[in-house]
């Protein structure tokens, strides 16, 4: 039985939901063939978006979990993790940049 917390929940952003699912498709596709280019090809995206995907598949687990819940800080859409030039590797650094600490 699943209960409903009080209070109107937050929808999932539909932008950030599907970008995720964008990133992990492009990292299993990248684990699949062993190639960037080829992965990219297959899905139909640039080198340079593919690189991106890439680097939101290795978003903090928490961060995953709150932009699936609808619970990521109000700030955060789509383009500033698309954008980002580089991704911290320690997860508690990706919060920080993001405003999720």
């Amino acid at each position: 039985m699943l209960l409903e917390a009080e209070g109107n929940p937050t929808p999932a952003d539909a932008n950030l939901v599907k970008l995720l699912a964008r990133a992990f498709a492009m990292r299993k596709a990248i684990m699949d063939s062993g190639s960037l280019d080829q992965a990219a090809a297959e899905l139909g995206y640039g080198r340079d978006y593919a690189i991106a995907l890439a680097r939101v598949s290795y978003l903090a687990p928490n961060m995953v979990k709150s932009i699936l819940s609808g619970a990521q800080p109000k700030t955060l859409s789509a383009t500033p993790l698309v954008r980002a030039p580089r991704l911290p590797y320690r997860w508690e650094q990706q919060c920080s940049m993001f405003g999720a600490a």
